[in-house]
């Protein structure tokens, strides 16, 4: 099949579905969540590594393993990087910038609550984006101590 058939057959396909070429709906999303830890090191062969949680794991899905000499992570080491991990992303939500909805610029003044162009500020990041880190499930760390927290955190952001 060529490259124009192919094309006209996914024209076709969101024809009949009702939906154009450059709709928001016809964009591919990863079905899996993702959560990268940068620059782990192993214990064993100081290989320098990043951790892919959800993707990265032994046949049994019990333990990480460094792809240079196959031991395994100290689950304690991946638990102290997930939380900072956790800790930088909060940060990050909390002290970003504000945007007019209308006209797009960041909020100069402190004490406005909307734009001179009469528009409402928002948030740059959405914090749902860092809530979806909740989708850890509790077995993947031995005290649940990530766990506990992202579910403190979730909590937290539904109540404001």
């Amino acid at each position: 099949m060529c490259i124009r058939d192919r094309h006209k057959m996914k024209k076709n396909t969101f024809k009949i579905l009702g939906v154009t070429d450059f709709a928001a709906e016809t964009t591919f999303r990863e079905p899996c969540l993702t959560l990268v830890l940068r620059d782990l090191v192993c214990e064993q062969c100081f290989y320098i590594a990043d951790l892919d949680i959800f993707r990265q794991r032994d046949a049994l899905g019990k333990q990480w393993l460094c792809p240079s000499c196959s031991q395994p992570y100290d689950k304690r080491y991946v638990e102290t990087r997930l939380v900072q991990h956790l800790s930088e992303e909060l940060i990050s939500l909390n002290v970003q910038d504000l945007y007019c909805r209308r006209c797009k610029m960041i909020r100069e003044d402190a004490l406005a609550s909307n734009c001179a162009c009469g528009g409402e500020y928002d948030f740059m990041r959405d914090y749902r984006e860092t809530v979806s880190y909740t989708h850890l499930r509790a077995h993947e760390t031995p005290e649940h101590l990530v766990c506990r927290l992202l579910l403190e955190k979730k909590k937290f952001c539904n109540e404001y």
